[in-house]
């Protein structure tokens, strides 16, 4: 049955223990109950209480009753008749203005929102954010992830140069006419210490008393 401008007091039954949710809708009975049973399915319904119900005694001990047709504007007053047998309830008044209105002076008053530029100022936010990156970093799903995007990955140019100079630093010994990728390789094509290599390239010393290593400009 469905009457242009009623509402519709239901119950859903736990056949099992009898225990009852009640609602109101102003929509079909069955397309609330759909509604319903989709939350429920998917383990999304606002009631907790109807939600551990569902989970343990199964779908097929739930059904699905009309209790009563009333005019739309009268439905919150008989809702509220009706919620003292509502076991499955999680509020014992109808409509969300009415919840409001009796329980405002429990609400906390509402703090000002921060932008995360302004929250990245404080410290301690600071040192959690930058922990929670690190260990986010470190997990192997998200390993797996980079690994995958940068397969193919096409660099530029000034990607590549930007590269090497962070990674490679490359030298040149004018000596031998060769060039090196790191002051690693040079050091080992030379059989020398790598702070010698090093020294080399800061101080104009020579490695071994014969080698002169330059930083090539990339």
């Amino acid at each position: 049955m469905n009457y242009s401008g009623a509402a519709y007091i239901y119950a859903i039954t736990n056949t099992v223990n009898g225990k009852r949710y009640i609602g109101a809708t102003t929509l079909r009975p069955s397309i609330r109950w759909n509604t319903h049973r989709y939350r429920l399915r998917h383990n999304r319904h606002h009631s907790y209480k109807l939600q551990s119900g569902w989970n343990a005694a199964g779908e097929e001990s739930f059904r699905f009753d009309v209790l009563l047709v009333c005019p739309g504007d009268q439905v919150v007053d008989y809702e509220n008749l009706f919620l003292p047998i509502g076991r499955y309830n999680v509020r014992d008044v109808a409509g969300w203005e009415e919840y409001r209105a009796k329980y405002k002076r429990h609400r906390k008053p509402a703090q000002i929102k921060r932008t995360r530029a302004e929250t990245w100022q404080d410290p301690d936010v600071r040192e959690k954010r930058i922990m929670g990156l690190r260990k986010a970093m470190q997990r192997p799903d998200v390993i797996d992830r980079k690994r995958a995007a940068s397969l193919g990955r096409k660099m530029s140019e000034r990607a590549i140069k930007r590269t090497a100079r962070a990674k490679w630093r490359p030298v040149y010994c004018p000596e031998l006419a060769v060039s090196f990728l790191s002051q690693k390789h040079c050091a080992e094509y030379l059989g020398a210490l790598t702070t010698s290599v090093s020294n080399a390239v800061k101080d104009g010393r020579k490695v071994q008393g014969r080698y002169s290593v330059l930083r090539i400009a990339l």
